[in-house]
């Protein structure tokens, strides 16, 4: 077994604001708001088990697959009582499918929740005060037709479910066109809310799908369940890294894993090791190489055990918390002038995107409503962009084309202190949005034509914003124009906004 490194804290005091969460071209920008705000938070402690277990062979039937998979839970909060005494267990993840049976049709192997096997996982969850997940494949009937899923349930420390997760992408094996003999995909990626945290789930062949794990990553997943037959290990390990969630594994066979939003391995057994307890934090801080950081001792030498990490050279980067209930990760890095690694990436590209603009031309111009507000406007090869500020916070500013189109690209920052609305128009549609600090989301933008309000729109429309809350200066939101209110190549296009302090 690999030595559990312990988990990180987080560092930033900013408030985080988006209009949507972000994702596709600014997920560098949004990565990085979530990164400082996670890093900004005390200590989070969580205590994850996890299992290799095979359910191969004959079916032991219902009950003695019961006991088994209980004697696996309490295994884990016999280690976790003793490597942790006092905090215990927090979460047990089971493998996939471990309750059922692997062998004939869905039908035949699915089972209900209601009955022994809730009675067992609310028992056992009340016995060790954790949150269980549970993955079986779960008859019931949906849409008033019997139906059988590869689910995980969630139990929560008091026994009750808190939800399920329906397997998404059951697997049409080679040569056939039937999802796993009879299973019903599911329809949603949900994130339960833990007293410790957010957790997401995928299941097995997820895993070759990008959409859960995006959706996860949106909706705040700070770790991820993946319950699976399969041991692999290089994608769940890319996922882990691309969201900077903790992934970890709970498998038929070969090893299971916890991996860090790096993507390095944190904790793994091989078999014939067949239970794993690994203590982790949800605030946390990745910082990339520096010479000053001495691959971590920088922090070590003047907070000692104060401070965890776990740093490889190889990959020039390591996770970092706090053992300091009343210092976070941010302000430890913070205090030796280090710099959160996304936040980094975001920084640097703003200097990129700064050089490629040098001795461009500008192709609009803008007024404003009230004297005291001001644009001042960037030429870039690659777009245009607009710093507004608007000491009154409330205000308007009319961008006039100046050359036969409109740029490629138009970004705008206003610098306020909050923004409470936002709206667009280029005079035959009107976007709306309406948001404030510490990421709250209270409607979706909704399109307005001819003065009449549409439905809110998604992440799919080409009138979709995403608002950016800019950490490389505090207080200010930056969004690009879309890309379906430039097209029509409008003489003009407004952009109003209130300050939520005005």
């Amino acid at each position: 077994m690999i030595p559990p490194t312990r988990p990180l804290t987080a560092a930033l005091a900013a408030a985080l604001f988006l209009i949507a969460p972000a994702a596709r071209s600014d997920e560098p920008i949004s990565t990085a708001a979530r990164s400082l705000a996670r890093a900004s938070r005390p200590p989070r402690k969580v205590v994850v088990g996890t299992a290799i277990y095979g359910p191969y062979g004959t079916y032991d039937g219902l009950d003695e697959r019961l006991k088994t998979i209980s004697g696996l839970v309490d295994e884990m909060a016999g280690q976790a009582a003793r490597q942790r005494p006092g905090h215990g267990l927090d979460l047990a993840i089971l493998p996939e499918s471990v309750v059922t049976s692997s062998a004939g049709s869905a039908s035949e192997r699915g089972v209900p929740l209601a009955g022994r096997v809730r009675d067992t996982f609310r028992d056992l969850a009340r016995k060790h005060h954790c949150y269980v997940l549970v993955p079986f494949d779960l008859a019931e009937e949906r849409a008033g037709k019997a139906s059988v899923a590869n689910a995980a349930v969630l139990f929560d420390r008091t026994g009750e479910v808190v939800g399920i997760y329906r397997k998404v992408h059951p697997v049409a094996y080679v040569g056939g066109s039937e999802f796993e003999s009879g299973i019903t995909p599911g329809q949603e990626f949900p994130v339960f809310d833990c007293d410790f945290g957010k957790l997401g789930v995928q299941i097995c062949w997820d895993l070759q799908f990008d959409e859960g794990w995006q959706a996860l990553a949106d909706k705040g997943a700070e770790i991820v369940a993946w319950p699976t037959a399969s041991p692999a290990t290089v994608l769940p390990a890319a996922r882990a890294a691309r969201h900077r969630y903790f992934v970890v594994s709970s498998t038929w066979r070969n090893n299971a894993t916890v991996y860090e939003p790096t993507g390095m391995v944190a904790a793994r057994i091989e078999q014939p090791a067949r239970v794993l307890v690994h203590e982790l934090d949800l605030s946390h801080a990745i910082l990339g190489w520096t010479a000053f950081l001495e691959n971590g001792e920088a922090l070590r030498k003047r907070y000692g055990d104060r401070v965890g990490f776990h740093y490889d050279a190889r990959e020039d980067m390591g996770l970092f918390w706090s053992n300091d209930p009343a210092q976070s990760i941010g302000d430890m890095v913070r205090s030796i002038g280090g710099e959160i690694l996304d936040a980094q990436v975001e920084r640097n590209r703003r200097l990129y995107d700064a050089e490629r603009g040098k001795g461009a031309v500008m192709a609009i111009k803008a007024t404003t409503r009230n004297p005291a507000d001001r644009v001042r406007i960037d030429g870039a090869k690659i777009g245009i962009a607009l710093t507004v500020t608007s000491p009154g916070g409330i205000g308007r500013a009319t961008l006039e084309r100046a050359s036969e189109r409109w740029p490629d690209r138009i970004t705008v920052q206003l610098q306020l202190k909050a923004l409470e609305s936002l709206k667009l128009s280029n005079g035959t549609v009107m976007v709306c949005g309406s948001a404030w600090t510490h990421g709250l989301v209270p409607a979706p933008p909704t399109l307005l034509r001819d003065g009449q309000p549409e439905q809110p729109l998604d992440r799919r429309s080409p009138f979709w914003i995403d608002v950016r809350f800019v950490l490389a200066n505090p207080g200010s939101f930056e969004f690009t124009l879309p890309g379906a209110l430039v097209e029509p190549n409008p003489k003009t296009i407004t952009i109003d906004w209130i300050d939520f302090h005005r």
